[in-house]
């Protein structure tokens, strides 16, 4: 297994969620200093910290260990603070405007957006 690897992965799901490395680290009981040291592949992240990050965030074993397979687990999908604002803006739209905003997604990221 390629600890270096998993380093990556953790960086990365901190960016993804907007955190800093001291915020990151409060949410699964370590500290910035210890985040900072796994992301610089300094140290190794323990088993309880891995299991932290996938219970807390939501991340899958496998993902998190391997880099394959879903990244999250599908019912406990985290998401930013700028996601949130998003989603509070969209529902607080007239239907014709969340039309629009839906249609753009589509056009973007190239994929249907299920109506509700």
């Amino acid at each position: 297994m390629k600890y270096k690897n998993i380093s990556i992965r953790i960086h990365r799901i901190r960016k993804e969620l907007g955190a800093t490395q001291k915020e990151f680290a409060e949410k699964i009981g370590v500290t910035g200093n210890y985040i900072s040291e796994i992301e610089a592949k300094k140290k190794i992240p323990s088993v309880p910290v891995l299991l932290a990050i996938e219970h807390v965030f939501g991340v899958t074993k496998e993902w998190l260990l391997s880099g394959k397979g879903e990244k999250y687990v599908q019912e406990n999908f985290p998401i930013t603070s700028k996601e949130e604002e998003i989603i509070k803006a969209l529902r607080e739209m007239p239907d014709k405007g969340k039309k629009v905003v839906i249609d753009l997604i589509e056009l973007v990221s190239n994929k249907k957006v299920s109506k509700d």
